[in-house]
């Protein structure tokens, strides 16, 4: 996308957008990065699994960090 500002939701595809974590995100932007490769992808465990469940469990992967 040339101009992703102009846009209220933008998608990058992998590593370009895995770049991102590294930069400020603009104000009221939503940028979300797919690593999906295949179709198929979006329909597996990790494609379907409840947002709630997998906030959770980065909480408790980074709670384990933090005391390791």
């Amino acid at each position: 996308m040339e101009h992703p500002e102009r846009a209220d939701i933008v998608v990058f595809l992998a590593r370009l957008g895995d770049q991102l974590r590294f930069s400020a995100t603009p104000l009221n932007k939503w940028i979300m990065v797919s690593f999906a490769q295949v179709a198929r992808h979006f329909a597996s465990g990790f494609g379907v699994a409840h947002h709630t469940a997998v906030i959770a469990l980065k909480d408790r992967i980074r709670e384990a960090f933090a005391c390791a």
